[in-house]
């Protein structure tokens, strides 16, 4: 791959799905329905979402030197998916997701970080200048990839390009205070979900957004409300928008249908749109991903400009 519009940074997983009608007796057995193997993690699923959606994209992360990592690479590859940027390393296995789907939606997940925890040197001026978007993920800031993700941030911005961070609760906590001011005017657009919005902010009010916009240089705030759509919210924009249908797949998580509204928002971002017509291509690959199964079920491009209309 030549070129890449967009960089996400976070975590990356091989995910084994489960699908069984219920958990078995202490020392007893159940015949399982079926098993998926897919890639999952936030920077996977955004890089793959917009893959499919004719933006390409790349990941920076690590994954162990073992046949998982072999496996979650060669998914990646398969995507059209740029893993230049995918480290090797040996003295973390890759991280796993295993996930148990049960009837009545009752669902369990386990997850195994390996690798995604891992520090990497990284030449940070070889792989910003040939991008015009970057993704980092939250998680990146709560643990000891901190200082790269601040490091790609405060490089991206004075290359003028474009930054979306998605927000995760553990920033949230006790070195909140610390680690906000650090983030000033480095993000342009905060994604996170409704719960994190009231941990941030403590309110969802219009003033409250329009002082945090103001205070850290945001060009918009885009809101996960779960299985009831998005709320976006920008100067001269404060809109809510609905999932177009709720019929949905037991296996679906609020945090991957997150990546999928992510996915559509900053695909119609990219593409030049305003907020609110980011925010409805959004539901539309959120819509699209509680009707399949694993956490690459996201549409084409064709498919969602048919959606579009």
């Amino acid at each position: 791959m030549s070129s890449v519009e967009l960089l996400a940074f976070g975590d990356l997983y091989l995910e084994f799905s489960i699908y069984a009608n219920s958990l078995p007796m202490i020392g007893s057995d159940v015949r399982a329905e079926k098993v998926l193997i897919s890639g999952g993690g936030d920077a996977a699923n955004i890089a793959v979402g917009l893959s499919r959606l004719e933006i390409p994209s790349g990941v920076l992360g690590a994954v162990g030197k073992d046949h998982y990592g072999e496996i979650l690479t060669d998914l990646l590859r398969r995507e059209n998916v740029d893993i230049r940027w995918v480290y090797s390393v040996e003295d973390k296995p890759t991280g796993t997701i295993v996930r148990l789907v049960l009837k009545r939606g009752r669902n369990y997940r386990f997850i195994y970080p390996g690798a995604n925890i891992v520090k990497v040197a990284v030449p940070i001026d070889n792989y910003l200048r040939e991008i015009r978007a970057l993704y980092i993920s939250g998680k990146t800031l709560v643990d000891m990839r901190r200082t790269l993700a601040l490091r790609l941030l405060r490089e991206a911005k004075n290359l003028n390009i474009l930054t979306f961070l998605k927000v995760d609760s553990g920033m949230l906590g006790e070195d909140m205070g610390g680690l906000l001011p650090n983030l000033s005017s480095l993000v342009d657009y905060w994604l996170m979900s409704e719960e994190e919005l009231m941990e941030l902010l403590g309110t969802a009010s219009t003033s409250a957004l329009r002082f945090f916009m103001k205070r850290y240089g945001a060009k918009g705030i885009f809101v996960s409300m779960g299985f009831n759509g998005v709320y976006v919210f920008s100067k001269g924009v404060e809109s809510k928008l609905p999932l177009p249908s709720t019929r949905r797949t037991r296996d679906v998580y609020e945090e991957e249908l997150m990546d999928s509204y992510s996915v559509g928002f900053i695909f119609g971002i990219l593409n030049g749109y305003d907020m609110e017509k980011a925010s409805k291509i959004a539901t539309l690959v959120g819509d699209y991903r509680i009707k399949g199964e694993g956490s690459w079920h996201l549409p084409t491009y064709s498919e969602i400009t048919s959606l579009l209309g």
